[in-house]
């Protein structure tokens, strides 16, 4: 039995050699530094408005709680082609947009769509450490 838990606890070898993530290292850098505004998370320092603590209270008793369609929820994608038609005075259809989890996320997808393995790629600093 321990031989059995010890040979499943070991870690991957390529996971174990993983770096430290840069993001910890700046935080823990920064975050006792008094006047440092913690930018490394990308979250805010405010409490979670009451609207919508109220909406995710809500969007549970109405069982809104499955998996959405890849590309985002049709409703907010359709309000944000009607936003981006009316700001550049141009139709754009709600085909055209896709909502992505986060910044980062949105980035990976953009590189993904664009580059290949091996590419060069140029980026100027200063970048987001991951």
């Amino acid at each position: 039995m321990t031989e059995q838990l010890n040979k499943t606890a070991q870690i991957n070898k390529s996971v174990a050699k993983l770096p430290e993530s840069q993001i910890r290292q700046i935080m823990e850098l920064g975050r006792n530094i008094e006047g440092v505004i913690p930018f490394w998370f990308g979250e805010g320092d405010e409490p979670t408005p009451e609207f919508i603590k109220q909406a995710a209270v809500q969007a549970l008793h109405d069982d809104k709680t499955f998996y959405v369609p890849n590309n985002g929820v049709p409703e907010l994608r359709q309000a944000i082609a009607e936003y981006m038609s009316a700001l550049y005075g141009r139709q754009l259809g709600e085909d055209r947009i896709t909502v992505s989890t986060s910044g980062m996320h949105g980035i990976m997808l953009a590189y993904q769509t664009i580059l290949d393995p091996g590419d060069k790629v140029v980026i100027i600093g200063p970048i987001w450490p991951n």
